[in-house]
């Protein structure tokens, strides 16, 4: 089912092309419409809809197949409300169109997606225009609103096709082809860090929202380097707890800290650089293995489903 629906993307994609190999493709003319444009444009939508109610369906939406949910405000209302899709960029990246604006070469093509009736995203307003009365609405089957209800469509399929990627050691995910295909769109990943600590956490970046896919650590590599790092924080927690008593001891002796009503204050004072001393100690002599596991890490590309 799910390669049926990337199917019919591809073909229409090609379909696409095939205009832009007749149109000189241009901002000045993005408002060219034509009856084939139109045609294309709601041939688009309807597998929109098609590919908005099987993603519904499929992630527990809560009106069941016989009731009838509108692919618009249920179903993508729905999604969106898990998913956050009306946040998140295409990138017209297609090598043989020459279009310089900003909004068509980074479109947030399901924003506004989800509404009903009112302030709809301008591909959907122009659909239900030329799907109930296209000679009348023809000029709104144009390049300007067939471009981003086919970039909406490419990202609804990235979805369904739900791809975890391996991105080896890569951990911006910079050597991988987030194009998934397509000959005219692609999408940005999140980047992921190298930090580990006792529990997973992912870090977010401004462009979190916007980002289709983020790379983060694999769960084994992640799980191997959190096992190193707990050892050695237990390892450096210890040493200070023993050896911290004993220095204070020393400094009082050599008169180095004098032994005073002032003494736990200047204790507070020396605590940050004997606990520093101590971590680089520990972590020179005992963190061979921690390094390795750091080394070792892993990356992978996973889904964008707010799910961080």
């Amino acid at each position: 089912m799910k390669n049926l629906y990337w199917h019919v993307y591809q073909n229409l994609e090609k379909e696409l092309l095939e205009i832009g190999e007749t149109i000189f493709v241009v901002d000045n003319q993005l408002d060219v419409y034509s009856m084939r444009i139109a045609d294309l444009l709601v041939r688009t939508c309807v597998e929109i809809e098609a590919v908005s109610k099987e993603l519904y369906f499929a992630n527990n939406g809560p009106i069941p197949r016989d009731k009838h949910p509108y692919f618009d405000q249920d179903c993508l209302g729905y999604l969106n409300k898990k998913w956050l899709l009306s946040k998140k960029k295409v990138y017209l990246s297609c090598a043989s169109f020459f279009i310089k604006d900003s909004e068509m070469l980074e479109m947030i093509p399901l924003e506004k997606g989800h509404h009903f009736k009112k302030d709809l995203a301008k591909w959907m307003e122009a659909y239900h225009a030329v799907k109930h009365d296209r000679m009348e609405n023809l000029g709104k089957g144009c390049l300007r609103n067939l471009i981003p209800a086919m970039a909406a469509l490419y990202l609804l399929n990235i979805y369904l096709k739900d791809q975890v990627v391996s991105l080896h050691k890569d951990k911006n995910g910079d050597s991988y082809d987030w194009s998934f295909g397509s000959r005219v769109f692609s999408i940005k990943c999140h980047k992921a860090d190298e930090s580990v600590g006792k529990e997973f956490h992912y870090r977010k970046l401004e462009d979190y929202d916007e980002c289709v896919y983020l790379a983060k650590q694999t769960d084994e590599s992640h799980e191997e380097a959190a096992i190193q790092f707990n050892l050695l924080n237990e390892k450096i927690s210890k040493t200070a707890q023993d050896k911290i008593p004993e220095i204070i001891v020393e400094k009082i002796n050599s008169g180095e800290l004098p032994f005073d009503e002032y003494l736990q204050e200047n204790v507070n004072k020396l605590m940050p650089k004997m606990q520093s001393d101590i971590m680089v100690s520990v972590a020179r002599q005992n963190g061979r293995e921690f390094t390795k596991a750091i080394m070792g890490l892993e990356f992978e590309g996973v889904l964008n489903k707010n799910q961080y």
